[in-house]
């Protein structure tokens, strides 16, 4: 049986709530209209709590604390799904030594992080530990993703040096 899970918002017109009390001095109650949207297999894959332990025989999960919208938030890239963007930094392939580095930078937590700093002037060379080898270590997972090479050409000459 595959699972199924619906994200629901709950949007309010507090517009002319507020203008009612401000102008005639009465209340009056939201107007409300919800809007449901079904998750795709990979996106529940996503958000889906990961067991974190056990307590005696049962296993325990991690407790969904705040959900929030992010208008227009984010790297995006053309031609890359947004649940490719969203792969976390522990869920990719990437030696300890390169994920260890990336995650201590404080800087990433997601693929799409990566990309966002791998694409600046020096990029991921501003992190410690990461060198060339690891930099096109890293370059390799993003292109085998459907991420474009970089642009610069000094980006170029630096994961062709190796």
């Amino acid at each position: 049986m595959t699972k199924r899970m619906r994200l629901t918002f709950i949007l309010a017109d507090t517009l002319s709530t507020r203008m009612a009390l401000i102008h005639e001095n009465q209340i009056r109650p939201y107007i409300k209209r919800s809007v449901r949207i079904d998750l795709t297999p990979e996106q529940i894959k996503l958000v889906e709590p990961r067991a974190v332990g056990t307590e005696g025989a049962s296993k325990i999960y991690e407790e969904i604390l705040e959900i929030f919208v992010e208008p227009n938030a984010g790297p995006s890239v053309v031609g890359v799904p947004s649940h490719v963007m969203n792969i976390h930094l522990s869920d990719t392939p990437l030696s300890n030594r390169a994920r260890g580095a990336l995650f201590r930078s404080g800087k990433v937590s997601t693929v799409g992080d990566i990309y966002d700093l791998a694409t600046r002037s020096w990029g991921l060379l501003t992190i410690r530990n990461i060198g060339v080898v690891i930099e096109k270590e890293i370059w390799d997972y993003l292109k085998s993703l459907g991420f474009p090479e970089p642009e610069s050409e000094a980006h170029r000459r630096r994961l062709n040096a190796i």
